[in-house]
């Protein structure tokens, strides 16, 4: 079993990204799984599943709608567990709630309770970042989830990736690597000295 593991992200893609997917090729790189991060319409969803040779995980953002992941054969992980070489994941979806319709979104409380019923992962992926992590606590669309801190805060995972707030980032929170993704990227994360370390992040668009 190789130390790398090599994952290929997508997050808040929009119309404009429409050619720069089609025309990206994944075919020499040696990627291990594929984590959709939310916000990526249909049509984006079903390129991304075409062109890449691996595993396709996600989970949804607060412009998705619930049962896109089933026409387009990705696998939802909201609330649940795989294992990709070595490491564990999970994932939540949806965002703070900011307005009341049928879209993934969570008021606190109900972030709250949801990550009481997770347990420990090596890597936590999800639409949103932890409460104030990003310093908008007055803006309810992006202010965070206070589940996703409470979950960092008792778990400590290794990694924490998730979209959202349109930025590329990486910075340590409770412990745990917290890195953003807006577009396209592609993660290495490799075991050094028995600790798993985030060796390299690279943009594609």
């Amino acid at each position: 079993m190789k130390d790398t593991l090599t994952i290929l992200i997508f997050a808040d893609l929009h119309a404009e990204c429409t050619d720069k997917i089609r025309n990206a090729d994944f075919s020499k790189r040696s990627i291990d799984v594929c984590f959709t991060l939310g916000d990526i319409d249909c049509q984006h969803l079903q390129i991304i599943q075409k062109k890449v040779n691996c595993p396709v995980y996600g989970v949804l953002g607060n412009h998705d709608e619930y049962g896109m992941f089933e026409c387009c054969g990705i696998s939802d992980l909201d609330c649940k567990y795989i294992y990709i070489q070595n490491y564990s994941v999970t994932g939540l979806s949806g965002s703070s709630r900011y307005k009341m319709d049928n879209s993934p979104m969570l008021t606190q409380k109900e972030s709250i309770t949801v990550s009481k019923q997770l347990s420990y992962a090596d890597i936590l992926i999800s639409h949103d970042s932890a409460y104030g992590l990003h310093g908008q606590r007055t803006d309810e669309a992006h202010c965070g989830l206070k589940g996703i801190t409470r979950y960092l805060k008792k778990f400590k995972p290794h990694f924490h990736i998730y979209g959202h707030h349109h930025e590329n980032t990486v910075q340590v929170y409770k412990k745990t690597i917290a890195v953003c993704v807006f577009g396209c990227a592609v993660i290495e994360i490799e075991k050094e000295n028995n600790k798993s370390v985030l060796s390299k992040v690279e943009h594609i668009f």
